[in-house]
């Protein structure tokens, strides 16, 4: 509170009109020496007098030690009370998730969030812990018009709560082992049903949540890892292995350079190794209204070839969500808009439509949360909330709805 103090106010520590101490926490009175002095209101033209930043006398000063003391032993018993008291109920969420031809699993995170709120600061002094299990279903086990439990659920971890959801651990076809995405490493697990997953070895790598995308680069079958530092290389998920040293040529700066000018929206090392592709948002039309995240940038890991073309399905309105090398040659995931609908399917290079998808359950942000392109069998996975799972088979044009729960999940 600024303004003239009043007589009584200013018997008690202040620094220029400011009052230092909360009205819950009693005042000492100040013995010190207090310098007064007279002002007049610029508006109002009312004299007042207002008192100035005191000379502390020794005892003063003893005071303010002591009232500091008695502050932070209540916020530090405080802590000690909110640590020890039981935690809400933890948010469920599911951190990752993978499906082929065999395979459907997910990485399921419960989030356990205590936050305790501190005076004098922005926000409250948030902690906690998440738990992770790596869940299981086997696609030709699926039954519809019924519940389908999972075949299997691992419990895999308790780690320090982040925030970030950049790190984690990543869902595969594996059940002996699994990669995870830390702070500052990309991390190898060994599985185990009955007891919790074992870190088996770690690999530096630029932290996901802090750095340009994409800091790491997995491919969709989650058997590769693509990093750019300390210098580019492929690696083998299965045991962290170098498998490709990459070439710094004059074209992959160009590519690199690009993608760092650009900045990213969709990028993919595809599962054959033969490509680097990087899809940058761009915005075009009138006032640039309109998104286009249609020009895919492709560097031929083997040809040393740096391409980028424009795909066109229906109107301009085209933004690739994904990107994929099929026999050989790249494939995208694709929405478009024709006769005032919005639609969504696998374009080729030339922007041939190979096979429209159900648009139901998508978004264009974060495509990748909740969706799964099964390429080798022509099927598109979505996982909708109420534990829903969608598979379109594109060769067919055939839609299976199925209902999934899992068992118990249980610390071990």
């Amino acid at each position: 509170m600024r303004g003239p103090a009043s007589p009584d106010r200013c018997r008690y520590i202040s620094l220029d009109g400011i009052c230092l101490l909360p009205r819950c926490v009693p005042t000492i009175p100040f013995r010190g020496t207090i310098h007064e002095r007279q002002s007049v209101d610029p508006e109002t033209g009312v004299e007042f007098h207002w008192r100035g930043r005191p000379v502390y006398d020794m005892q003063s000063q003893s005071n303010m030690r002591t009232l500091q003391c008695y502050r932070v032993a209540i916020l530090s018993l405080l802590y000690l009370l909110g640590s020890c008291a039981p935690t809400c109920a933890a948010n469920e969420y599911v951190g990752s998730q993978f499906a082929n031809g065999t395979i459907f699993s997910e990485v399921v995170v419960q989030d356990h969030l205590f936050a305790i709120p501190f005076p004098n600061v922005h926000g409250p002094l948030a902690t906690g812990h998440t738990e992770s299990w790596l869940v299981r279903w086997n696609v030709a086990d699926l039954k519809t018009n019924q519940p389908n439990r999972s075949s299997q659920v691992i419990y895999l971890a308790r780690q320090p709560r982040t925030g970030e959801m950049a790190y984690g651990f990543r869902a595969s076809a594996s059940s002996d082992f699994l990669a995870c995405d830390a702070a500052s490493a990309v991390e190898l697990y060994s599985l185990n049903a009955k007891k919790p997953a074992r870190l088996l070895k770690s690999l530096p790598a630029a932290d996901p949540a802090t750095t340009p995308p994409p800091a790491r680069l997995f491919s969709r079958s989650e058997e590769y890892v693509f990093l750019w530092k300390p210098t580019p290389a492929i690696y083998a998920v299965s045991n962290l292995s170098v498998v490709k040293q990459i070439k710094v040529t004059e074209s992959f700066k160009q590519f690199e350079a690009g993608l760092r000018k650009e900045g990213g929206w969709q990028e993919s090392l595809t599962d054959d190794l033969k490509y680097l592709i990087h899809v940058p948002l761009q915005f075009g039309g009138p006032f640039n209204q309109n998104t286009m995240i249609d020009t895919p940038h492709c560097y031929n890991l083997e040809t040393d070839e740096y391409t980028n073309w424009k795909l066109h399905a229906g109107t301009n309105q085209t933004i690739i969500v994904e990107a994929e090398s099929v026999g050989g040659r790249p494939q995208f995931m694709a929405f478009w808009e024709a006769a005032g609908a919005r639609h969504l399917g696998i374009l080729d290079r030339d922007s041939h439509v190979l096979g429209e998808l159900p648009i139901q359950g998508t978004t264009e942000t974060q495509f990748w949360r909740n969706t799964d392109w099964d390429y080798s069998n022509f099927r598109f996975f979505v996982r909708q909330p109420g534990g829903k799972l969608t598979i379109y088979d594109y060769r067919t044009n055939q839609t299976l709805d199925f209902s999934l729960t899992h068992a118990e999940l249980k610390v071990r």
